[in-house]
């Protein structure tokens, strides 16, 4: 009876650690298959502002998006108001490429080469690290002030090729650098579309200053200092910018493209000075005229409308003169905060002066943030709708009062480029 005791509590443990087991592989594989919240940190949409003058009928133009801008685009207008222009000198301009969607690539992680690994002088790698142009920055090999990276063939194969990083760093802000291609990752020891090494999943691999090799890992450790996580690639060069519109008394309407790519926009012609606002991607002509129509946003605190900051200059009692960047708005602690609009929550925790904070992107490259609350409802990743609880009022953060901290970002990135929020929120309830 008692070996038969035995046996039995012996297939219940062994019953009971299969289960776990069961359970462990379940829960891994569902967080394995799950997207980081950090897959898709830019809209596909970019905003865009056009400026310029108009001196009788000609027009002159400058468009700029995410720190570029393309000049010289000149044209003429009718006498019915009707124009079209175009690029007549060359600008700069970027075209975002795919990052990896595998699990086993690492955004995080930024490998390195040292550029005197490269010792065949007839190759266009060796010409172009050596040129008159190329020298060691503290640990990194540069040329005409470019860090030079080597990335896979799905990137672009010529060497010279210049590109555009962007990099999220632990603080929260993103680093934008200028690259330029000084070797390509090998096809056979990269994935099957060629965009990240399949031995330790780099996307991006710096090339690195003489010496470099001799300190691996202390040149490492200062990578991932200097860096963070890669969340864009874009290839830039020239651009070619066709507009077309109509000037009707003190409006402008724009539609286009830029290298084939759809243009939208609408602004304003006052005392021959043009500015318009819009978006540049597959469906800016959806993006409502390229404007993100006023009055569509909802007030994030119903019942408490008194603000104790506007978006104004003022003397902040923590940073001194500044812009204040949204409206705050008092409310008691614990009151509910609501989405301004359906969205997705790009952020949900601790950031810096804003206490604790919810990001939510809408499309068209627009986004909302919502500081200093006591506690977060939602979760990084999920879908949220208009009017849906996303936090309670606190005052984390830089704050001296119980408060909701909203706030308008417009442009390619959800960490910076704020703007006035009343264009974008109905009239106060």
């Amino acid at each position: 009876m008692k070996r038969k005791a035995v046996l039995v509590l012996a297939a219940c443990v062994l019953l009971s650690g299969l289960l776990a087991l069961l359970i462990f592989v379940s829960v891994l594989a569902a967080i394995l298959s799950q997207t980081s919240p950090d897959a898709q940190l830019l809209d596909a949409q970019v905003a865009c502002t056009i400026t310029g003058t108009r001196q009788k009928q000609d027009l002159n133009l400058t468009l700029t998006y995410d720190g570029l801008s393309v000049k010289g685009i000149t044209g003429i207008v009718s006498g019915s108001g009707n124009f079209s222009a175009a690029t007549k000198a060359s600008g700069k301009q970027k075209t975002k490429m795919a990052l990896p969607e595998a699990s086993a690539a690492k955004r995080d992680v930024q490998t390195f080469m040292c550029y005197t690994a490269v010792t065949a002088t007839s190759s266009d790698q060796y010409k172009l690290l050596n040129s008159s142009g190329a020298k060691d920055v503290g640990i990194y090999r540069k040329v005409n002030g470019r860090y030079v990276v080597a990335l896979g063939s799905f990137y672009g194969s010529k060497i010279g090729t210049n590109y555009i990083l962007q990099f999220q760093q632990t603080n929260g802000t993103v680093k934008t650098i200028s690259a330029i291609l000084g070797d390509q990752k090998a096809d056979k020891d990269t994935d099957a579309k060629h965009q990240y090494h399949t031995i330790d999943g780099s996307i991006v691999e710096f090339v690195t200053a003489k010496g470099t090799s001799q300190h691996v890992s202390a040149t490492q450790q200062q990578i991932n200092r200097d860096f963070g996580t890669l969340i864009a690639i874009y290839r830039s060069g020239k651009a070619a910018v066709k507009l077309e519109g109509t000037i009707k008394e003190t409006s402008i309407s724009i539609t286009g493209e830029v290298d084939g790519v759809a243009l939208s926009a609408s602004g304003t012609v006052k005392a021959g000075k043009v500015h318009a606002e819009g978006f540049i991607g597959q469906n800016a002509e959806d993006a409502g005229g390229g404007i993100y129509t006023g009055g569509k946003f909802g007030w994030p605190v119903p019942g408490h409308t008194r603000l104790s900051s506007d978006y104004e200059y003022r003397n902040c009692p923590f940073h001194g003169r500044e812009l204040h960047s949204g409206l705050d708005i008092p409310a008691p602690l614990g009151t509910q905060v609501l989405a301004a609009a359906d969205g997705t929550v790009r952020l949900s925790r601790f950031y810096g002066s804003y206490g604790n904070a919810v990001i939510l992107s809408h499309g068209s490259a627009l986004f909302t943030l919502y500081g200093h609350n006591s506690s977060l409802l939602v979760a990084e990743g999920t879908k949220v709708k208009k009017g849906q609880p996303i936090a309670l009022v606190g005052s984390t953060g830089s704050s001296t009062g119980n408060h909701c901290h909203f706030e308008v970002r417009k442009g390619g990135s959800e960490y910076r480029n704020n703007t006035s929020p009343w264009p974008y929120l109905k009239k106060k309830p």
